[in-house]
């Protein structure tokens, strides 16, 4: 037992000691009641040679296949699926590569992580029991916060009927109940409380205001069966003797539902209403289609026997569809044999969760909530954090980004920021997949009432500009990183997560409802990058090796859209490749080269490098038409300073021109600040060179020297001379001694 006093590792060892103490004692007790009796010399020598195969010389230690070379044996194991890659501290579960999954999501169901994570949340309270600061952005912290509710969705579910005794029976049962009811059957069910997933049972109740009994009907849905053609081609005729086609052509079943109240599926989605559209497609082996060309494409890659069912819905839980869909197939059958004697009937069971193939992907899903109207100005301000998402983390070139702001028809209309898959762990960690956070409003939202007049805030994934795919059993996975974005973007924009805080307005299906979760909340890192990408844009702004070549490659990267590589950049510029590589080594974090193609690394570098460009060019220009003829009396006193003097190189970056004034020179620069704490940064930078190239207490002999002049970039001119240089300048010169 530990103390209320104990820290972090004595938590973390003494939850270890138990989960040890546990394993032992459930090894212990699957261990054979004689096995205590043959530990001999015998036994151990069995034990120690492990099972053995003729012709078999090495056993692999994590899937225990056997090998008949070492060799093989060597090559295996360094490749063996089985092979642990992590294993987790706290429940000793390992990890293998062929799970392929991101061993940071085991965090989420782990339960002595939880436990571990709990005490030491204890431990960091405050007396009066409430959470510090700290603990407030702590990473997987359990917090009840508001439960996102669930918009468009969409899916291709593939379904195995290979094991099933007539793989197709339930394509000739839709087509059969098809014909019955003359091409078009509607039929429906229900649904009770006790049926509802916990998210959606959640939400009934707090509409209802009440808890609700299990076998109480809380949902009735309304089926409809039609047909449409299919530019499939049946199959040929060995195929279609070994999986018993009988049709001359092949149609696509289309099932639709949609809330009872509604006579169609088309009047429910006029009004926003919750419905599931499934578009289901025989598939066998070898299968093609004919495309709008003429032309004949595979499509069945994983020559699977079954059917691909197409997911296409709004407004209901994510984890529902395949069971909507086999209720909706279960009613369909209950139409069936109304006309007809002996029909062939639909098979439920082929329709089951079980029979989904792995190679199941997702297309398309959305969390949501929804926000009082005026609370969200910080959310979609110029310098919020839907702007600078876009803004920070989407690259010049690569992959794709997308920034929307549309205020047309009001303030916060739509906007959107989109991040692609190499990018979303940059905003949160362990994140991977390309998303689109947005903020909007319903069509006409001057003339909506009630729910409707309140914007939306939302996080989707985009499959498009995703780089791998998302698979069905990623679902859970999908879902949970959809919340955490939209949970930390609202948190970015200070508004209360809590639903009893924070400005959230009801609807017909989002409720401002909580739940207590493991959940990854960070601090905005947008500004954090922004920092660092301003000052990549200093750190080579003071480089003090600017040169023409520098500015043309940027300009180019700048104006010049589509794919660039230093050879384009080379022939835009007219300069050697040799040299364009060189400049793009010494601009160093500002781009980044991969393969051939060059990018600046944000859209907001790109604007900063825009902003300087043409004050750079100022600077460049006089120094490639001879700036420091214009500085004789400045080198004067100077004395001759070397070649590589940095008093030269400063000189030749920053100065425009040296003008005899009377006892004093003006040095009139020719960069463009951003304002005067920049200024003042860069004239201390010269006075420091000046000082390290003549040595002795140069600093006085600076202010005594020179008066400076700058230009602020809102074209404020500023002066610099006698008391308020020699102010602006260090006093512990020894600092910046050189060595």
């Amino acid at each position: 037992m530990i103390g209320p006093d104990a820290d972090d590792e004595e938590i973390r060892d003494d939850a270890d000691e138990h989960l040890d103490a546990l394993l032992s004692a459930e090894t212990d007790a699957s261990q054979p009641r004689d096995a205590e009796d043959t530990d001999g010399p015998d036994a151990r020598d069995n034990r120690e040679s492990g099972p053995q195969r003729e012709g078999f010389v090495a056993v692999c230690r994590h899937c225990r296949s056997h090998h008949k070379t070492n060799e093989q044996a060597r090559t295996h194991g360094e490749s063996c699926a089985q092979r642990p890659v992590a294993t987790c501290r706290f429940c000793h579960e390992p990890h293998t590569a062929a799970s392929g999954a991101n061993p940071d999501d085991h965090y989420y169901d782990c339960q002595p992580f939880r436990a571990w994570y709990k005490r030491r949340q204890r431990q960091r309270s405050t007396p009066d029991g409430e959470q510090g600061v700290e603990g407030d952005l702590d990473p997987f912290a359990q917090r009840r916060a508001v439960q996102p509710w669930y918009h468009e969705f969409g899916a291709y579910v593939k379904y195995d009927t290979s094991e099933r005794r007539k793989p197709f029976n339930w394509y000739y049962a839709l087509d059969s109940a098809r014909k019955e009811h003359d091409g078009e059957l509607f039929s429906g069910f229900e649904v009770t409380a006790d049926e509802l997933p916990a998210d959606t049972r959640r939400v009934a109740e707090r509409q209802a205001d009440d808890d609700l009994d299990g076998d109480e009907v809380v949902e009735e849905w309304a089926v409809a069966l039609r047909y449409s053609d299919s530019n499939i081609n049946p199959p040929d005729e060995h195929v279609a003797a070994d999986i018993d086609w009988r049709l001359d052509t092949v149609k696509e079943p289309r099932v639709y539902v949609f809330p009872a109240a509604y006579d169609s599926y088309s009047d429910a989605k006029d009004d926003g209403r919750a419905r599931a559209y499934f578009r289901l497609r025989p598939r066998w082996p070898d299968q093609d289609a004919e495309t709008n060309a003429g032309d004949t494409v595979s499509i069945n890659p994983t020559d699977l026997l079954g059917f691909d069912a197409e997911f296409d819905g709004t407004n209901i839980e994510f984890s529902r569809y395949p069971d909507l869909l086999r209720r909706a197939i279960e009613a369909i059958k209950e139409q069936q044999g109304v006309k007809w004697n002996g029909p062939t009937y639909v098979d439920p069971e082929s329709f089951d969760r079980e029979k989904i193939h792995g190679s199941s992907n997702i297309i398309d899903a959305e969390l949501y909530i929804r926000a009082e109207d005026g609370e969200t100005g910080k959310l979609i301000a110029i310098d919020g954090p839907i702007h600078r998402v876009s803004m920070l983390l989407a690259g010049d070139r690569e992959g794709y980004a997308k920034s929307v702001r549309d205020d047309r028809e009001r303030a916060g209309s739509y906007h959107t920021a989109t991040i692609g898959s190499m990018r979303a762990g940059h905003l949160v960690g362990g994140h991977d997949l390309a998303k689109e956070i947005k903020h909007y409003y319903g069509r006409n939202p001057d003339a909506a009432t009630g729910a409707l007049q309140h914007p939306k805030v939302g996080v989707s994934l985009q499959h498009s500009v995703m780089a791998d795919t998302v698979y069905w059993e990623d679902l859970d996975s999908l879902e949970r990183e959809l919340d955490e974005t939209l949970l930390n973007v609202l948190q970015w924009a200070d508004i209360p997560l809590r639903p009893t805080e924070g400005p959230y307005v009801a609807d017909d299906y989002f409720e401002p409802v909580g739940a207590s979760r493991f959940r990854k909340l960070v601090d905005d890192p947008t500004p954090r990058i922004e920092s660092e990408q301003k000052n990549a844009v200093e750190r080579w702004a003071f480089l003090g090796n600017l040169n023409d070549t520098h500015v043309d490659t940027l300009r180019t990267l700048v104006t010049d859209g589509g794919q660039l590589s230093p050879a384009d950049i080379a022939d835009e510029i007219g300069k050697a490749v040799s040299t364009v590589r060189r400049a793009l080594r010494q601009l160093g974090e500002l781009v980044q080269t991969s393969y051939a193609d060059v990018q600046l690394r944000s859209q907001y570098l790109a604007q900063q490098v825009v902003k300087r460009l043409d004050a750079v060019d100022a600077v460049v220009e006089h120094d490639l038409e001879g700036a420091a003829d214009n500085l004789v009396r400045a080198e004067n006193v100077a004395a001759t300073p070397g070649e590589g003097s940095a008093w030269l190189r400063w000189r030749d970056n920053w100065v425009e021109e040296v003008r005899a004034d009377g006892e004093k020179d003006e040095i009139v620069l020719g960069w463009e600040c951003a304002d005067r704490s920049e200024l003042r940064r860069l004239i201390r930078e010269g006075a420091i060179a000046f000082r390290n190239d003549q040595g002795g207490d140069t600093l006085g002999l600076f202010s005594r020297t020179f008066r400076v002049r700058g230009r602020l970039r809102n074209g404020e001119e500023v002066t610099y001379a006698d008391e308020t240089l020699l102010d602006l300048l260090p006093t512990g010169w020894d600092y910046f001694k050189p060595g």
